[in-house]
């Protein structure tokens, strides 16, 4: 018998040998949160930083406010996409949010130093923050995660 021209081509039809999931492993999913959590505990220390609520002496308060504005605004943008890329299994996403978290890190341990001293309530704050974002660090790096970024 001949073969149908019009017939669909012959392919060999299996199941996929690894399914992966959905949704994030739960440590991808704390990390996030706890991204998030490090700013909402540095609110929690602005009525004790005189220096957060007011404006420079030169500095107009409307101005004061629109670069205040702007600047949560900017840095929620950037917590979002971190969030949405970690969430999405985009492993060059974890490595910026790891290498600047890291560099940031370094770089307030001085600051930190001088909180303590001047107001111990801020330093406390701050340690805390340094705190839940190495967690998060490290729960980003576990084996769960990491096989959560290696199948994308």
């Amino acid at each position: 018998m001949e073969r149908n021209p019009y017939a669909p081509p012959q392919a060999p039809v299996a199941d996929s040998p690894a399914i992966h999931p959905v949704r994030p492993p739960k440590q991808v999913v704390w990390a996030v949160g706890l991204m998030w959590a490090v700013p909402a505990v540095g609110l929690l220390g602005s009525p004790w930083n005189p220096r957060s609520l007011t404006p420079p002496p030169n500095a107009s308060p409307g101005f004061f406010l629109a670069g205040a504005v702007t600047a949560v605004a900017v840095l929620v943008a950037l917590f979002a996409a971190f969030s949405i890329g970690l969430w999405r299994g985009r492993n060059w996403v974890r490595i910026t949010y790891i290498s600047i978290g890291a560099i940031g890190g370094l770089i307030s341990v001085p600051k930190t130093w001088i909180a303590v001293k001047a107001v111990p309530i801020l330093g406390a704050i701050e340690v805390l923050q340094d705190l839940i974002t190495v967690i998060s660090f490290v729960l980003l790096l576990t084996t769960p995660a990491s096989a959560w970024f290696k199948r994308r």
